[in-house]
């Protein structure tokens, strides 16, 4: 029995969260079933891959920051399953938001296969459509493609989509309430993210005794990177800290330049794609300041790692995030795109004692242990599998 599990939306060096996992999830489906992994070009990692995973391409690789990358990606997919699809017992779609879902309607051949689809962000919805200009005040050119394929203006189009798949899998469940407004219930399946264990690191610290503050994300508005540099340029004025800023390669900000505008280039450390694990635990706290949870999180993997690690965190309270995180035991939650709470935040926990920290770093890792190993990740999707492909013998299964 062969399953293929694909995304159109893909990026080769797997720092993104759905490449990333969508890959650690076919190695793991694949020491259950004959999985077939389905990417546009090749995975360009030094990551060590299952032997019994099969990997194929069914289109070119393209820019990252291409327009019109995951319609043709999704044109490129459906051409190779009018071939291919026969093969195929379950196939398993990943895709970044809800429009995507009318692309592979219009464009999917006809297929026996059970069909799957992961959404990974949530839409905005009507207030938050409303009030992001706000928060973009400047930048509202970072906002625009949100509002193009984000938002619930295409619910219309959604629930035409969604027409042509079994079950529909999200990572939250402010998704899941999202999507119960036009779809039954029973159609949607939460299965949170999960990430992989730390490999354990050294503990080596420069030679210094400044508290270390950590980012790591895009150098883009919606990730709210400008507010955390607003933040530092008050927060450097009254205390020593060292801050690292770990950059993928897209971005609209000059990192470099803010730095310099704000005088805190000399505490500012810019790196570009690092392994997020070593440098947790080189760190004091993480700062996610994110504006919006569409568009940028994808239940973000980067906390995800946090709690693995133990890191202490400060992020913004939005509706994904606070699933994650319980307020003042595994994180501080502040306003996104508000300065002074992230201020008051980051010098409160640079202010708490030692043991407090750890209490919050061991609440983290067992949280972690509970609900988001990539260990569980799997099983949750192969009990999903299992209950369909074998539904005259099982009628229900149980997540984790």
């Amino acid at each position: 029995m062969k399953v293929a599990i694909c995304t159109t939306n893909f990026k080769n060096n797997l720092c993104e969260a759905i490449s990333k996992n969508v890959v650690n999830l076919s190695v793991g489906i694949s020491t259950k079933y004959h999985t077939v992994l389905l990417i546009p070009g090749k995975i360009k990692s030094s990551i060590q891959l299952e032997r019994h995973l099969q990997i194929e391409n069914y289109g070119k690789q393209r820019s990252y920051k291409s327009k019109l990358r995951v319609l043709l990606n999704i044109i490129e997919l459906s051409t190779f399953l009018k071939i291919r699809a026969s093969e195929y017992a379950l196939i398993h779609f990943h895709v970044g938001n809800l429009i995507e879902l009318f692309f592979l309607w219009v464009f999917l051949p006809r297929m026996q296969a059970i069909k799957l689809v992961t959404v990974w962000q949530p839409y905005l919805g009507f207030f938050e459509f409303l009030s992001l200009p706000r928060l973009f005040k400047g930048f509202l050119i970072g906002v625009v493609h949100h509002y193009l394929v984000n938002t619930f203006l295409h619910l219309p189009l959604f629930c035409i989509g969604q027409k042509g798949f079994y079950k529909i899998i999200v990572s939250s469940n402010y998704q899941k309430r999202q999507l119960n407004r036009i779809v039954k219930e029973s159609k949607v399946v939460v299965i949170s993210n999960g990430v992989e264990h730390p490999i354990p690191f050294e503990h080596e610290r420069v030679n210094s005794d400044n508290k270390r503050l950590l980012y790591i994300g895009h150098a883009t508005a919606a990730k709210g990177i400008d507010v955390f540099l607003k933040a530092l340029s008050s927060i450097c004025k009254e205390k020593d800290i060292d801050v690292s800023i770990a950059l993928s390669d897209f971005g609209n900000y000059d990192i470099k330049k803010m730095t310099r505008y704000y005088g805190i280039n000399g505490k500012v450390t810019i790196k570009g794609i690092v392994n997020v694990y070593k440098e947790m635990a080189v760190h004091d706290l993480l700062i996610l300041p994110l504006k919006t949870s569409v568009g940028t999180t994808y239940y973000p993997n980067v906390l995800l790692e946090c709690f693995a690690s133990g890191l202490p965190v400060i992020a913004s309270s939005l509706e994904v995030i606070k699933e994650i995180i319980t307020n003042g035991k595994t994180g501080i939650l502040v306003r996104p795109g508000n300065v002074r709470d992230l201020v008051e935040a980051i010098n409160g926990v640079l202010s708490k004692e030692e043991e407090n920290l750890k209490d919050m770093s061991l609440l983290q890792k067992q949280e972690f242990e509970r609900k988001y190993t990539l260990e569980k990740y799997i099983f949750n999707h192969v009990l999903l599998y299992n209950s369909l492909l074998n539904k005259n013998k099982m009628t229900s299964f149980k997540m984790l």
